[in-house]
């Protein structure tokens, strides 16, 4: 990446070794012109800035347009944007989307992986005994599909709470904040979302075959 300046103002960016053939069509250029022969002909390389560390909950970064001079080298860094609350509740509703689809996969796999403890191809296969004649594929059946049914609720009921949390606000980002600060504890989130199945297995029931007597 490199750009063109005259008296330390950038001219063109970006630009490339390319551009300066085709602006300077009367010079033999080598393949790989080094700095100093480039420097001759204002033209210098430019370096992307590591992207600075942020709180992702209240700020985002962008790329600088420009690059910079700093020390004598050209960089392009970054700036930091405050989010807006409507930008704060847009966040909110994706980090739920992001979360819900790979928990429901995994509930999904936790009860098809109880049902293959007794053998059965999955849950859906398990349930399918339901009628059968014999005692004890009908009883797990029945207790598949309860267990089935319980779990989807809880899930389910777990969501809904998640999804009725206040949305985020600076406001109420600043509150905590400014209270956290003057009590000395430490900075807790506003909202809570699941990340895994590892959060919400709690209110998912206990999976255990019932005994046939």
């Amino acid at each position: 990446m490199y750009l063109k300046a005259e008296n330390d103002t950038v001219i063109k960016f970006p630009y490339s070794i390319g551009r300066l053939r085709k602006d300077n069509p009367n010079t033999s250029f080598p393949n790989r012109p080094n700095s100093d022969s480039l420097a001759g002909f204002g033209v210098f390389s430019v370096r992307l800035d590591k992207p600075p560390a942020f709180d992702e909950t209240r700020q985002r970064i962008t790329k600088n347009p420009e690059p910079e001079l700093r020390a004598g080298a050209w960089v392009v860094g970054w700036t930091f944007h405050a989010l807006s609350d409507d930008e704060l509740a847009e966040n909110f509703v994706n980090s739920i989307s992001a979360a819900v689809g790979p928990i429901k996969r995994d509930v999904q796999a936790r009860l098809d992986a109880f049902a293959r403890t007794r053998d059965y191809d999955s849950c859906m296969s398990c349930i399918t005994y339901k009628s059968s004649a014999h005692a004890m594929f009908a009883s797990d059946a029945t207790y598949m599909e309860t267990a089935r049914d319980n779990t989807w609720m809880a899930l389910i009921t777990l969501l809904d709470e998640v999804k009725s949390q206040p949305v985020p606000t600076n406001a109420a980002i600043d509150s905590r904040d400014a209270t956290a600060l003057n009590s000395g504890e430490e900075v807790t989130p506003l909202v809570t979302v699941p990340n895994s199945i590892e959060d919400i297995e709690h209110v998912l029931p206990i999976l255990e075959w019932p005994e046939i007597l």
